[in-house]
């Protein structure tokens, strides 16, 4: 995730962080200032975290299946105790009220900051949202199915996949009843966003890196019963092999590699191209010129905002202008299909695509590499062709 110029990594942390406030409130006997304290910290870092990427509300099931992970002696034992436990509940209920603000509050906190941020209304923000994700939800089929489930997988690695698997198998058959309170959390945790990445067109890498992260601590505890050097062996030996059995790649989503130098070689090697693009593009005229595409609009949108640091940023609907200092203007346009690119294409006077052909029909740039692979031909619809 550090390679690629996105928010996921830092949305990541103030989850993380957020957890971990809330685990040492839940687990050790605090004054009452510092669990206050703590529990303040975890609704910054979250709201932090949702203000980096706003789907982490996917992952807010975890906060309250905290309890029966680490404080399981505050659940009633069995459902005779039901009435007994609900007569002491000043004994449970600061801790299920400590998982249930913190979500509660960073949400709200949330909504109210990037309405200020904006300057729009929280109702005509939430429904934008919707309208976002309404507009790539759909059931995958065929062919389609592969590529949303791939990255449930290569996002460990495919090896490292493979050993997760089989221990969640381990755990699940040798111990129920000693793994049960970690599998609801882990459950909480990561089906929500598997079941929503999955219905989401283009699912990639870094969208599971955060949820699976749970599994794969479930699937090692599923192999703890081996002594000795196995356990550091068989780890150590899916880490080395995963290195090379997804190629290098310059598209780190769609085709993520665990070969991380080498990727971000490939990328390098992009982003010189992405350069080159961007010159012949501004050269010898002053009228706007349209980018159009997808993946590789953020990355033409900071090469120039690097070039130009005094030009400013607009945005309307799906189109982000830079406004230049001496008056060019260039506007990056979102589009995600060649009826798209064509409907865009027709009203730009000066229309580039670096994954579109003139004609509309879809190229790869990043991930170029993939393009002689036999399974690349297979499952996507279009074969490679060299940009422009």
């Amino acid at each position: 995730m550090g390679i690629e110029t996105h928010p996921q990594g830092l949305s990541l942390f103030g989850f993380l962080l957020a957890l971990l406030c809330l685990a040492i409130v839940l687990q050790e006997a605090l004054p009452p200032a510092r669990a206050r304290l703590l529990i303040l910290t975890a609704v910054a870092a979250l709201t932090f975290g949702l203000g980096c990427k706003s789907d982490l509300i996917l992952l807010f099931g975890a906060f309250p299946a905290l309890l029966p992970a680490l404080r399981p002696d505050l659940l009633p034992a069995s459902p005779a105790t039901w009435r007994g436990w609900a007569r002491d509940w000043r004994r449970w209920w600061p801790a299920l009220q400590a998982v249930l603000l913190v979500p509660l509050l960073a949400s709200l906190l949330f909504l109210l900051l990037r309405s200020l941020i904006l300057q729009h209304g929280v109702a005509w923000l939430q429904h934008d949202s919707g309208h976002a994700v309404a507009a790539f939800l759909q059931w995958p089929q065929g062919a389609q199915i592969i590529k949303q489930l791939l990255p449930m997988a290569s996002a460990f690695g495919m090896l490292t996949a493979l050993v997760t698997g089989l221990g969640l198998l381990r755990a699940l058959l040798r111990r129920w009843t000693a793994v049960w309170r970690l599998a609801l959390l882990v459950g909480a945790w990561s089906l929500p966003s598997v079941v929503f990445w999955f219905l989401i067109r283009g699912n990639n890498v870094r969208h599971m890196a955060d949820i699976l992260l749970p599994l794969l601590w479930l699937g090692l505890a599923g192999w703890d019963d081996l002594r000795g050097p196995a356990i550091p062996a068989l780890v150590t030996a899916a880490l080395v092999f995963d290195l090379w059995i997804i190629p290098p790649s310059s598209n780190l989503t769609l085709y993520p590699s665990a070969n991380v130098p080498e990727s971000a070689h490939d990328l390098h090697l992009r982003m010189a191209d992405l350069r080159d693009n961007l010159s012949q593009g501004l050269a010898g005229s002053h009228g706007p010129v349209c980018y159009l595409g997808n993946a590789t609009l953020p990355y033409l949108e900071l090469l120039l905002w690097n070039a130009h640091p005094e030009a400013t940023l607009t945005l309307q609907k799906d189109t982000q202008t830079l406004n230049l200092a001496d008056g060019r203007m260039i506007h990056f346009i979102e589009v995600n299909s060649s009826p798209q690119y064509r409907r865009a294409a027709a009203q730009c006077r000066r229309a580039r695509s670096l994954e579109y052909a003139a004609n509309g029909a879809h190229q790869w740039f990043l991930g170029q590499e993939w393009g002689s692979l036999p399974f690349h031909r297979r499952w996507y619809a279009v074969r490679y062709q060299r940009g422009r």
